[in-house]
């Protein structure tokens, strides 16, 4: 068969250049459907690893900040002050005052971020209270409050956990 026996028989069938372009098209549009499908899966992946990075690194610096604050509720007292242990606080601070909140994927996630930062806070206060106060239960009072902040950030370590 040569291509002058297909010539002639395409010259014979008039419609048959209307069906061919049909077709192609047709398959261009299903081409179409199946690369976007494709490249929108493909994002949705990425946005989802994206998502669980920082919900690591999340985890990673409220567990630091919690760790922190225990500890400064251990070496610290209304009799003794760890300027060692405050800068480690201080530091947690910091790196929960570097995140973006406008950033963050989830507001379960901007939630926990921002208890964590408060006591945080409240933890450095009450610590510098803890040695400010002159009245003893006042002094107690006051510590005691850094180790209630260490619990509740300790909570939003779990929280930030259950969102895995």
């Amino acid at each position: 068969m040569s291509w002058e026996c297909i010539s002639y028989w395409i010259e014979g069938h008039p419609g048959l250049a209307s069906w061919v372009q049909a077709i192609g098209s047709i398959a261009a549009i299903i081409a179409a459907i199946v690369i976007a499908g494709a490249q929108s899966r493909r994002m949705e992946a990425q946005a989802q690893e994206s998502n669980k990075v920082v919900l690591e690194a999340l985890i990673s610096i409220a567990d630091r900040a919690r760790h922190a604050v225990l500890r400064l509720h251990e070496q610290t007292s209304p009799n003794c002050r760890s300027a060692e242990d405050v800068a480690y606080v201080t530091a947690s601070y910091n790196a929960v005052l570097s995140i973006d909140m406008l950033k963050l994927p989830t507001v379960a996630m901007l939630n926990q971020v921002m208890i964590v930062r408060s006591n945080l806070e409240v933890a450095l206060q009450q610590a510098a209270l803890t040695h400010e106060y002159l009245d003893a239960e006042a002094a107690e009072n006051a510590h005691g409050m850094v180790y209630g902040s260490g619990v509740i950030i300790a909570g939003a370590v779990m929280n930030l956990k259950s969102l895995r």
